[in-house]
């Protein structure tokens, strides 16, 4: 998903994803959160590993995942997907998660479309009826596919954003738009069923929520639809939020993620942030992989303001349309195999990307 498609800070009058905006007032919201990369496979090792997108591929296949760190120190585990595993091979990456609880797409539906996965409130039915059954203190992964093109759109659920289309001629673009706008409205539906199931429950005084989308996606702002072509803000500005229960985070904790509210993060800073939730992060025991972490605790004073490679030609997916670029702070360059030369832009500033400086 990206950005401007759903309600990162609550907001009374946002209805793009209204029912996680209700449910959440409270929530740390991060307007300048930024992917690594807009490729799942890519952004997933990034989340769940807190690497760069460019580290070489044996670091890439054998390096600890959240789900590593929290296993080790007790805690249950759970990963929960509507995306199909036989896309790009990903049933190889994540068999090995060793999470107590799996089930992808197949599992849910067993003719799962390849690109949007298995319907989301199938998921959220599974999840609901079983993350009962975890034992705290678990970490769990709701992980969801079904705004991948061509956008899952439910006809018997509401599609509040009009006229909307599914036909891709330009002519068509915002009726386009709407058609992704009415299948993360529908998508959110599904979220909210599930986290308000878990807010409402016995370990909802106790449980944190992190949300953050893999990437967004294009309609051709810079001529590229869809994602995988490029670091454009379209395909890699993603939301971004964090929701704590009262009491369960420190005040300075607190202080930390609302100063961060409209300051530049990426995804890198994900990892170190959940490690920091988990109360790993200072832990002797990770010390030697901290040290390849590269990101910043959202929880915690700073920001990751060095230069950050950002590519969707990492050792984890072979990209077939190659593009690269950094991003330090507010300032980004970038270049796509097709495009002559290189580009540089403020996104803050120019957050078109217009102006090639």
């Amino acid at each position: 998903m990206r950005a401007d498609a759903t309600c990162i800070g609550h907001d009374p009058e946002c209805r793009r994803t209204e029912h996680t905006n209700r449910l959440f007032p409270k929530r740390h919201g991060f307007s300048q959160m930024r992917s690594m990369a807009s490729t799942t496979a890519v952004s997933l090792a990034v989340l769940w590993g807190g690497l760069l997108p460019n580290e070489d591929r044996e670091t890439l296949h054998t390096w600890p995942l959240l789900f590593d760190y929290a296993r080790a120190a007790g805690w249950d585990t759970a990963y929960w997907t509507s995306q199909n595993m036989m896309f790009g091979n990903a049933r190889l990456w994540v068999k090995n998660l060793g999470a107590t609880q799996f089930v992808s797409a197949t599992d849910l539906e067993p003719t799962a479309d390849l690109d949007m996965g298995a319907p989301e409130h199938l998921l959220a039915d599974h999840a609901i009826a079983n993350v009962g059954k975890l034992k705290e203190p678990f970490f769990a992964v709701l992980h969801l596919s079904n705004v991948h093109y061509p956008y899952w759109v439910d006809p018997n659920l509401p599609e509040p954003f009009q006229p909307s289309t599914t036909s891709k001629g330009p002519e068509d673009n915002e009726a386009f738009f709407n058609n992704y706008q009415n299948a993360v409205y529908q998508q959110d539906m599904h979220v909210a069923r599930f986290l308000r199931h878990v807010k409402e429950s016995e370990v909802g005084a106790r449980t944190v929520v992190v949300y953050t989308s893999d990437h967004g996606e294009a309609f051709r702002e810079h001529g590229q639809m869809g994602h995988t072509f490029s670091i454009f803000d379209e395909e890699i500005h993603v939301p971004a939020w964090i929701d704590a229960p009262p009491g369960v985070l420190r005040e300075e904790q607190e202080k930390q993620l609302d100063a961060k509210r409209d300051a530049l993060v990426f995804h890198i800073d994900v990892a170190p942030t959940v490690l920091d939730l988990m109360g790993l992060w200072d832990d002797p025991a990770i010390a030697k992989y901290k040290k390849r972490m590269p990101g910043t605790s959202l929880l915690r004073p700073g920001l990751s303001e060095q230069a950050l490679p950002m590519t969707n030609c990492a050792w984890v997916w072979s990209c077939a349309f190659e593009n690269w670029g950094f991003m330090q702070k507010n300032m980004k360059v970038e270049a796509r195999a097709w495009d002559p030369g290189w580009k540089c832009f403020d996104v803050l500033a120019d957050p078109e990307e217009l102006n090639d400086l």
